[in-house]
């Protein structure tokens, strides 16, 4: 793998050679190998024509903004483009040029802890093992809420078959007012038979005691007529009548 520089040592764009230099002090000051091609020295025309076509960022400048083709510096590992100046100078600046390069790989970031760091195998083992107690938990809690919902429902069945505590004596306090109810109405049911009886022989004491009058004056009214039929005046006028 070798890191091509496409330059040209005959531009008249001040820019562009301010650009070339640059790239090439930061690859010397990082030690990078690659190898610098001039598109300008003759015998370079077919390295020339590989650049523009292959290059994807034309390499804008302030003189130049929008060129026909690619300006260099270009930068290439083997036949792989990797970026114009432009390019170059961003990855330089976030220092992760080795990967605009395709000399590394992007780094995985590496899960570590205060007593040590970890492997990414420990990590992934680490990871499960919280996810099993997570579903360990999940379904201690749904078996929970299960034996939960069991005893509430036994619960409920037994306390709707239950009688209260008090509906005995509930029951048993209409029982008592019921038969005070009775008594009552047996109390005054004799009352009034005995009124009734009081009344009966009053009735027949009045009478008896009448009984003699009525008989004497009857007696007197027999006597009477019997004085007038003495009289036969009185006889012939009964008779008439």
């Amino acid at each position: 793998m070798v890191i091509k520089v496409y330059v040209s040592g005959m531009s008249g764009n001040k820019e562009v050679k301010k650009r070339q230099q640059r790239v090439t002090m930061i690859m010397d000051s990082k030690h990078i190998e690659y190898t610098v091609i001039d598109i300008t020295e003759p015998g370079q025309e077919g390295e020339k024509d590989f650049m523009q076509v292959n290059a994807q960022h034309k390499g804008c400048t302030i003189s130049d903004p929008n060129p026909r083709h690619a300006l260099p510096p270009q930068l290439f590992n083997d036949t792989e483009y990797c970026g114009d100046y432009d390019d170059f100078d961003m990855a330089n600046e976030v220092d992760n040029l080795e990967v605009f390069l395709k000399l590394a790989a992007p780094a995985v970031p590496e899960v570590e802890h205060k007593n040590g760091g970890t492997t990414g195998e420990e990590a992934t083992e680490a990871t499960d093992a919280v996810v099993d107690d997570d579903e360990n938990k999940e379904n201690k809690t749904e078996d929970n809420a299960d034996g939960g919902a069991v005893v509430a429902e036994a619960a409920t069945e037994d306390g709707a078959n239950e009688e209260p505590p008090n509906a005995v004596e509930m029951d048993a306090e209409p029982d008592d007012e019921e038969e005070e109810l009775l008594k009552t109405s047996a109390a005054l049911a004799g009352k009034s038979e005995d009124a009734e009886e009081i009344d009966i022989e009053e009735a027949e004491e009045e009478e008896a005691a009448l009984q003699p009058d009525q008989d004497d004056a009857a007696e007197d009214g027999i006597s009477s007529k019997l004085v007038d039929t003495d009289d036969p005046m009185l006889a012939e006028q009964e008779q008439e009548e």
